[in-house]
């Protein structure tokens, strides 16, 4: 069983999966939810939650071309 972030299942699972590895995953802190108020956008956190999307589109675009 793999738990991890949910943002950072999609390559923990290529990568245990490539070494021969069956899992299930267990995603767990979920960065998104049902609504959110318009009181609560903020500028800077929604480009730190960019940062992090762009961090791990990155990642599995290289993983997908060094394997």
């Amino acid at each position: 069983m793999l738990v991890t972030t949910a943002w950072h299942m999609p390559r923990s699972m290529a990568e245990l999966e490539a070494a021969g590895c069956q899992v299930t995953a267990y995603p767990v802190d979920f960065r998104t939810g049902h609504s959110t108020p318009l009181t609560e956008y903020s500028l800077a956190r929604s480009l730190l939650l960019w940062q992090t999307a762009l961090h791990e589109w990155l990642g599995l675009w290289v993983y997908g071309m060094t394997r």
